[in-house]
């Protein structure tokens, strides 16, 4: 090649870029070799180690995007108009959050009441003089239920399920599970820990009691009694073990000691 035939070459269009990489110049064309043709599944040619599916996704034209994709189902170009719908958060429900000076009023709420099981346990006991004398105390032999049942079960009682005290009336296993469960149920009230089985267990013995104490003088069916264990339910149900007790520790320590 001359040098003038060099030089009229200068503005041509090359057929091919000068280096890989560099900016292609105007009008180039590549090759049939680089022309990419896409063929339909059923058509394209049996090359080993093709995906059929990938070639069902590419276009049929040189001059589409290789990488657009189609809908698999449609064939048509795939949609990309879809967005995800954007959660809003829920309007906040008055009382849906207890603030924490109730959360402190419920854990006051549920020592107090643990400890009005436990003083009537240790009265019962140790005879302090406020309901039970000296004398009547349980370490000096005294029965811890026996006066309570003599007034339900006697003749002048009017007391519709006189029948069903009178099961307890006279056993000293009746007076170890009352004893027990007045101490049970107060440390554990007080402490915060057991809720479940304090709660329930505080709620059926005033059941219990509520039904003794019929027919109520003061008030057509309300009495200290049921009040108390709807309150021992709302206890349990309101999580108060966590407030000034020791339930929300022992919890976050059981479950430390369950992941390691």
């Amino acid at each position: 090649m001359t040098h003038n035939e060099h030089d009229a070459n200068q503005g041509q269009p090359q057929p091919y870029p000068p280096q890989p990489g560099a900016p292609q110049p105007a009008g180039y064309q590549p090759p049939p070799s680089e022309q990419t043709t896409a063929y339909p599944v059923s058509d394209r040619p049996n090359v080993p180690g093709d995906e059929a599916d990938r070639t069902s996704y590419m276009p049929t034209s040189s001059t589409s995007d290789p990488y657009e994709f189609k809908d698999p189902i449609t064939g048509g170009p795939a949609d990309h108009s879809f967005e995800p719908p954007v959660s809003t958060p829920e309007p906040q429900v008055a009382g849906a959050r207890m603030s924490k000076f109730g959360g402190y009023l419920l854990g006051l709420v549920r020592i107090l009441l643990g400890w009005q099981f436990l003083w009537a346990f240790l009265d019962k006991t140790f005879g302090f003089g406020r309901s039970t004398a000296s004398g009547d105390a349980w370490i000096h032999g005294g029965r811890p239920t026996a006066a309570y049942l003599a007034g339900v079960t006697g003749p002048k009682s009017d007391n519709p399920f006189k029948s069903f005290f009178k099961i307890f009336e006279g056993h000293a296993w009746a007076d170890w599970v009352f004893m027990v469960g007045l101490v049970g149920i107060g440390l554990c009230l007080m402490v915060g820990l057991g809720m479940w089985i304090a709660c329930i267990a505080g709620a059926v013995l005033l059941l219990l009691m509520y039904a003794a104490s019929w027919p109520i003088a003061q008030n057509p069916f309300l009495d200290e009694h049921l009040l108390n264990a709807i309150i021992l339910i709302a206890l349990l149900a309101c999580n108060a073990g966590a407030y000034l007790g020791l339930g929300k520790r022992w919890k976050h320590r059981v479950r430390r000691t369950a992941t390691v």
